[in-house]
């Protein structure tokens, strides 16, 4: 009977533990934004976004 309780008072205790720790720990997601584009039909596709410029001659060695 003794070996019961101590069973189930460890139980209660983890369980305890466990919504303590979900609720005060930081378990925030990782956000992050996600664009995808959507086709709808009878719609016309938008126009693609201009490619980024290319880096002008000589940045890279500093002058």
């Amino acid at each position: 009977m003794r070996a019961i309780k101590l069973i189930v008072a460890l139980v209660v205790l983890g369980a305890v533990a466990l919504v303590g720790y979900a609720y005060l720990a930081d378990m925030r997601p990782e956000q992050r934004e996600i664009t995808r584009p959507l086709d709808i039909p009878g719609q016309s596709a938008p126009p693609a976004p201009a490619p980024a410029p290319a880096p002008a001659q000589g940045a890279a060695d500093g002058n």
